[in-house]
């Protein structure tokens, strides 16, 4: 029986606020923390869509804030 090591994926999001060289750092950090792979997103706020009846408010100081 062969076995083989898990894959190890960073989960980096949107968490690079749009800014490539954000993006770069991130990577970079984790690889250095041994991921194998990045999963990044990229979005327009005002692409969203939501199925919910209600909102509830994101956040200060984000593309969502004042938002509900």
């Amino acid at each position: 029986m062969t076995t083989t090591r898990p894959i190890i994926v960073a989960e980096i999001s949107c968490n690079h606020n749009q800014e490539l060289e954000t993006a770069y750092k991130l990577i970079d950090a984790a690889k250095g923390a041994g991921a194998d792979s990045v999963k990044i997103q990229y979005y327009m706020p005002q692409d969203m869509i939501t199925c919910a009846e209600y909102y509830i408010s994101i956040g200060e100081g984000t593309p969502w804030d004042g938002k509900y």
